[in-house]
């Protein structure tokens, strides 16, 4: 296909033309035989989706208490912030500041990213920033550590089952499906896929106006 774009092996880098894929296909390369792309695995209705779901998730686990304490007869119970903000007044500001760092901050990096790509191209519109985001999620995805965070906590509540009666807050289980969404987000997620809905939006203006220049 002569019009069709050009891709290279990661592996053996030679060149090669792109081929359109049927439904759960795969293109590889002719030499080395590495897998090269895929079919589109996900509509980005998906994606916004899963998207919009982190984020409500989010908001639930980061609003709402995280578990509650029954400690004769006294009851405790505190959200993230609490908890970060009862670390930095214990001293320990580095360890305060890294859990806002990978529990909050990384995760509103990367949910916003996604966000900013998704939802202009779903609506239509190629975001000016795309390349920048595209950047941006991945990094704020490698500092997120909410699933850490997850397992560290439920190690603390195990802990402390023998000292009082724990009951599981809202933001316990909100955590838990903010991980299910986000690895959800990044299993779908397929940068050639984003470019090629990108590249269809930003040529319609291109062939609407050389349309009129030929009237």
């Amino acid at each position: 296909m002569q019009g069709s774009p050009l891709i290279a092996c990661p592996d053996c880098d030679l060149l090669q033309r792109e081929v359109p894929l049927p439904q759960g296909g795969s293109a590889h390369c002719a030499r080395c035989g590495i897998s090269l792309y895929r079919s589109a695995r996900s509509g980005l209705h998906t994606l916004v989706a899963l998207t919009a779901a982190a984020l409500l998730f989010f908001l639930i686990a980061n609003s709402l208490p995280i578990a509650e304490l029954d400690l004769g007869g006294q009851d405790r119970e505190t959200t993230l912030l609490g908890a970060i903000n009862a670390v930095y007044e214990q001293g320990m500001w580095e360890v305060a500041l890294l859990v806002l760092v990978t529990t909050i901050i990384a995760p509103v990096i990367e949910i916003t990213a996604m966000a900013y790509m998704l939802v202009p191209l779903w609506l239509g519109h190629c975001p000016r920033y795309l390349s920048a985001a595209f950047r941006i999620a991945p990094m704020a995805h490698n500092w997120g550590l909410v699933d850490v965070f997850m397992l560290g906590v439920a190690v603390s509540l195990v802990k402390l089952g023998d000292l009082a009666h724990v009951i599981p807050g809202p933001a316990l289980w909100s955590f838990g499906a903010l991980i299910v969404s986000l690895t959800t987000v990044g299993l779908l997620f397929d940068p050639r896929e984003i470019w090629l809905h990108a590249e269809a939006i930003t040529s319609i203006p291109s062939a609407r106006a050389h349309a009129e220049s030929a009237r």
